[in-house]
């Protein structure tokens, strides 16, 4: 991840999935987000602003190093921590962060593409039992434009494109895998994991779309009429 690298439309899409989030934070359902892939948590500050917790993981530890002092130069360490762990490492408790309120977890900037099997990691979801956002990349031209000048900018070489029903991916010699999926996709998967492991549950789901090449589904199990803020 290069953001030197990213495109005017990437920079864009950035910037409207953090509005979106703020903007389901603000119906006062949650009271920590947790993000997937936190990276260097640029989300963090903006958060704890809004009198939010933010806690993200990350395999890399470089990131993960550089979040934890920034927090501390920042003095917002008491309400954001990042720790080095995977998402399929998280269990329901949330035993790694002493969470104790209702969560909103996020996966960022089409991280999801990422972790490779999707109904494997929305299993863990639906392990998890939180309302969850997978933020996402379109299926369309300007998309497919934006994710090659950045790739191309990242001095990928042998880049391929392929798309089909289901997904589009990018690939390449160095072993670049970057796949979104199709919306539809996804709710097909998150509608058979309902059936298989959540058959009493309601299931409240919805795409919205951010700009020309970004796009989220945004989960809730069992919504309620009550909107109430807890913790």
């Amino acid at each position: 991840m290069n953001e030197e690298n990213y495109p005017g439309s990437i920079k864009s899409f950035l910037l409207d999935e953090l509005c979106y989030i703020i903007k389901i934070l603000s119906e006062g359902k949650y009271y920590v987000l947790l993000e997937i892939g936190s990276a260097n948590s640029i989300k963090a500050l903006t958060i704890v602003q809004k009198n939010y917790k933010y806690y993200g993981i990350d395999v890399n530890s470089r990131f993960v190093r550089e979040a934890t002092q920034n927090f501390v130069e920042k003095n917002i360490s008491d309400k954001a921590k990042v720790k080095l762990m995977s998402f399929f490492e998280l269990d329901s408790s949330f035993e790694a962060f002493d969470i104790n309120e209702k969560v909103l977890i996020v996966l960022p900037f089409n991280l999801f593409g990422n972790l490779g099997n999707p109904k494997k990691s929305l299993e863990k979801l639906f392990i998890l039992c939180q309302d969850f956002i997978i933020s996402y990349y379109k299926i369309n031209r300007t998309s497919y434009l934006a994710r090659e000048e950045y790739y191309k900018k990242c001095e990928y070489k042998n880049l391929n494109y392929t798309k089909d029903y289901s997904q589009a991916k990018f690939t390449s010699s160095e072993g670049l895998c970057s796949i979104t999926y199709d919306p539809e996709y996804i709710e097909r998967i998150i509608h058979e994991l309902v059936q298989e492991l959540k058959p009493s549950f309601k299931i409240d789901m919805v795409h919205n779309s951010f700009n020309l090449i970004g796009l989220a589904t945004y989960v809730r199990f069992n919504p309620s009429p009550d909107t109430s803020r807890s913790g």
